[in-house]
């Protein structure tokens, strides 16, 4: 009898440190930015093919979450791949699937502000964030970005950067 009830007592821990957990990570994004949303993976390959990657360069998810989106970039073409990721829980996350993935070498998720951290090197970048968001950081992309860097929104737009195509709410930006 004691022992059932020390495993139902360690189910329920378990339960609410996950909850915890969930809870934290949705709290933090509501004043840190967007809130974590997963992008679908259609949505991905869809974002992924409008980018057209070429070898060697470098692209940026801003706002990365659990980085689905720097992972496969990293895993299916040559180029560097970084994440950017305000939410810590959720940058540890990513860092561990990135290093259980060996993919060190290839894909890297930095803990900052897309805001403030620098991203000039892009060749192409990827948001999925929100609307207010986006108005905020178009300014930023147009001062910091070079000419040719091809910037890929999900669901949200950029309203002075030149669109170059529209796929079901998957949109191609070109600076």
């Amino acid at each position: 009898m004691d022992v059932i009830l020390l495993i139902i007592s360690l189910i329920l821990l378990i339960i609410a440190f996950v909850s915890f957990l969930l809870l934290a990570i949705f709290v933090f994004s509501i004043f840190f930015g967007a809130p974590y949303v997963p992008s679908f993976s259609s949505n991905v390959e869809k974002m992924i093919e409008l980018s057209n990657p070429q070898k060697g360069e470098v692209f940026y998810d801003l706002g990365s979450g659990d980085g689905k989106v720097v992972i496969q970039v990293a895993k299916n073409f040559d180029v560097k791949a970084i994440g950017i990721e305000i939410n810590p829980l959720l940058v540890v996350y990513s860092r561990w699937r990135i290093k259980k993935l060996g993919l060190e070498k290839k894909a890297k998720i930095r803990w900052g502000n897309i805001f403030r951290e620098n991203i000039g090197d892009a060749d192409f970048i990827f948001t999925y964030l929100l609307q207010p968001t986006n108005n905020f950081l178009e300014k930023r992309l147009l001062e910091k970005l070079k000419p040719g860097t091809r910037i890929v929104s999900l669901a949200f737009t950029f309203k002075k950067i030149p669109l170059v195509k529209n796929d079901k709410g998957v949109r191609l930006y070109k600076i």
